[in-house]
């Protein structure tokens, strides 16, 4: 199969994401950046699953993928 960005494991991620700005109704531009009504909306409930507080999750992210930076 021919390499495309369609077919990046992200790509899916993406597409949820501007499905859900759609539907709620959320403007779909930025909805990368962390002011954004998605991730305001995502970011709590992301905290609650991974049992992380709001405010470790970014070095929580950074351990995870760049642990010799901590």
């Amino acid at each position: 199969m021919e390499k495309r960005r369609l077919y990046h494991n992200c790509a899916g991620n993406i597409w949820v994401f501007l499905t859900v700005c759609r539907e709620m109704g959320f403007p779909t531009e930025g909805y990368w950046e962390i002011h954004h009504l998605l991730q305001q909306q995502i970011l709590p409930i992301l905290s609650e699953l991974s049992n992380v507080p709001v405010k470790n999750m970014a070095i929580t992210y950074l351990k995870l993928f760049s642990p010799e930076l901590i």
